[in-house]
């Protein structure tokens, strides 16, 4: 495992932000080299760590319930997309990635994220997906 995964898992730790058990279950398949990093996000076959300075968390795959890309344009980088993972509990990441790179990445997470919607981004579905978060916050 490389330093870098590994500087991250004691973060998480250390804040207690995650299981113990859920921590041994993204370790034991980032060992098997089914992991593919994606700059900050790194996916296994049923777990996504999202590295980050102070907010770094690992997630189950399952519980992502909405996946959509959109285009964006920088004049520093060129064209390139956002795709907006949508987490049950209300938690939202991104990933950035360029053209070439937007078919491979939406084909990996439809394999491995089966709960999730894919669609494209609509105001109706954002006030969808908020109301499900705050339910399934509430019976948690």
């Amino acid at each position: 495992m490389d330093s870098g995964i590994e500087r991250q898992l004691r973060k998480i730790r250390k804040k207690g932000r995650t299981t113990e058990a859920d921590l041994h279950r993204f370790e034991q398949e980032y060992r098997r080299e089914t992991a593919r990093r994606f700059g900050k996000i790194v996916l296994t076959e049923n777990w996504m760590l999202r590295e980050s300075g102070m907010a770094a968390c690992v997630l189950p795959l399952k519980e992502i319930v909405w996946v959509y890309h959109m285009p964006k344009i920088s004049k520093r980088f060129g064209d390139y997309y956002d795709i907006h993972l949508c987490f049950r509990n209300g938690a939202r990441f991104l990933l950035d990635c360029y053209p070439g790179a937007l078919s491979p990445i939406m084909k990996l997470l439809a394999e491995r994220c089966p709960n999730a919607q894919f669609d494209e981004y609509s105001w109706k579905r954002k006030r969808e997906w908020k109301e499900e978060a705050k339910q399934w916050r509430t019976f948690q």
